[in-house]
């Protein structure tokens, strides 16, 4: 059974009942498209901050990763100085003990070689 009109602005359903009003329709369609629009610059706006927070995240890495590397770099360069100073270090004390050693070998020599022989000899 079709619906009946009741009057310019309702519409009677199959048992008689009120559907809804015109009004009501037009109001509905204005809603949704509303409701549409917005839903859209929602998922807009989304986009954009993903975008932002992609962007974001990139150039945050990009400037840890520089700061990392500068850091490497003067860790790098500060070991190495170590380095040098220590091998220099190092090559002074060994000049010094190098050093003693042969004064020690010129004073003792010949008593050494002496026990050396009476050694051999007996």
């Amino acid at each position: 059974m079709p619906a009946i009109r009741a009057n310019a602005t309702e519409t009677i359903g199959n048992r008689g009942g009120i559907i809804m009003p015109d009004n009501s329709i037009r109001l509905l369609v204005e809603m949704d498209k509303t409701a549409r629009e917005k839903v859209s610059s929602y998922q807009k706006e989304r986009d954009e901050f993903d975008l932002f927070v992609q962007e974001t995240q990139k150039k945050m890495l990009e400037e840890r990763t520089q700061e990392a590397q500068k850091t490497v770099a003067a860790d790098i360069e500060r070991i190495n100085r170590e380095l040098v100073e220590k091998k220099a270090a190092l090559k002074t004390e060994y000049q010094a003990v190098l050093h003693a050693i042969n004064a020690l070998y010129q004073q003792k020599k010949n008593e050494w070689i002496e026990a050396i022989y009476q050694a051999c000899i007996k």
